[in-house]
């Protein structure tokens, strides 16, 4: 998962938000019953061609086929 922003504070803001957001999930996707999702890492990029600031982040996502 990759957060884009025109800003740092924006970008690490809704960096932050997703994995609130994502550490917290359980439920059903598609034909998988997601049991959680672990954060593993994270880091900063600025993207010079396009100016924006990038959070580039690891997730496991633990789950069980129906």
């Amino acid at each position: 998962m990759t957060a884009w922003a025109e800003t740092y504070e924006d970008g690490e803001q809704l960096a932050l938000k997703i994995k609130y957001a994502l550490q917290r999930y359980k439920g059903v996707v598609g034909d998988m019953v997601v049991t959680g999702i672990v954060f593993l890492n994270d880091t900063y990029v600025y993207d010079p061609e396009t100016g924006r600031e990038t959070f580039p982040a690891d997730y496991k996502l633990n789950y069980m086929e129906e």
